[in-house]
């Protein structure tokens, strides 16, 4: 996947971070495969897609963030 927008670039950052792929984070967001991927290559303006998105990206950071420890460096 070419990442030609901002939110492209967000999501293939995230996506290398949690070792996710494109298709896994599209069924976790409950949003079609097409949409995310014409979003994150900025042929479709992707408001809906995003706002689906967002969500489940937060919610992965906020469990990474719980699960870490204080004081280590992470």
């Amino acid at each position: 996947m070419k990442a030609k927008s901002e939110f492209g670039l967000e999501v293939s950052v995230f996506c290398a971070r949690y070792g996710l792929s494109l298709k896994q984070l599209a069924a976790e967001a409950g949003t079609p495969y097409d949409s995310l991927r014409a979003a994150c290559e900025g042929r479709r303006a992707g408001h809906v897609t995003q706002a689906a998105v967002r969500p489940v990206m937060a919610r992965y950071e906020a469990e990474a963030r719980k699960g870490r420890k204080k004081g280590r460096g992470i």
